[in-house]
């Protein structure tokens, strides 16, 4: 049983990173904050994590995946599969409109098995959300000329965000004492657009 379940854990690496390059990143977020550098980054912790506050170096779990504590991947003792989906919903208000922000996504996708429960050794992969863009920002300005001022409306629109491959391993060096590692693949893309409209319109 525990054969089949590693041979299926290792089939989903394999096909989780050949589509890797192909898949576009969620588009999770609407916030005017996300028009500066690869937009908000996006908490990639598991729900019991998050319900503690983002609290999650410290947390050693054998049937939960702690993608922030590589060490911890040692205590697993049976395949754990977890998947996640976050909504969020707001507003933002400025001096003129106020915006409602609706968004759902897909938070995680985490798998871990141990490869010897008996020596502490264990392996995770998953997909999570790295970063988010997505904004619609317009800011009205007045272009000098001879004549007479020119009205005029920069519009400011940004979309897309990226997503993490994570492979981890854990392994147990003593009763009190474990060490791990992950490597991460960032992947996705993001759209920045910046129009000067003339006249506003």
């Amino acid at each position: 049983m525990q054969n089949s379940a590693r041979r299926l854990a290792f089939l989903l690496i394999t096909g989780i990173w050949a589509c890797c390059s192909g898949v576009t990143a969620q588009n999770i977020t609407k916030s005017p904050y996300s028009i500066v550098g690869i937009g908000d980054e996006i908490y990639s912790g598991n729900a019991s994590t998050y319900s503690m506050g983002q609290t999650n170096q410290a947390i050693r779990n054998p049937f939960a995946v702690n993608i922030f504590n590589p060490a911890s991947y040692s205590s697993a003792k049976t395949t754990n599969i977890e998947a996640g989906a976050t909504y969020s919903l707001g507003s933002y208000t400025s001096r003129t409109s106020t915006a409602d922000v609706n968004n759902a996504w897909i938070a995680y996708l985490n798998f871990a098995f141990p490869l010897s429960a008996k020596r502490g050794m264990g392996v995770a992969f998953g997909l999570t959300p790295f970063s988010g863009v997505g904004y619609n920002v317009q800011s009205e300005i007045t272009i000098p000329s001879d004549s007479a001022p020119i009205p005029a409306l920069y519009n400011f629109v940004g979309r897309g965000g990226l997503s993490r491959f994570y492979l981890g391993y854990g392994m147990r060096l003593h009763r009190m004492a474990s060490i791990g590692v992950n490597a991460n693949y960032l992947f996705g893309e993001n759209t920045n657009i910046t129009q000067l409209l003339i006249p506003p319109g």
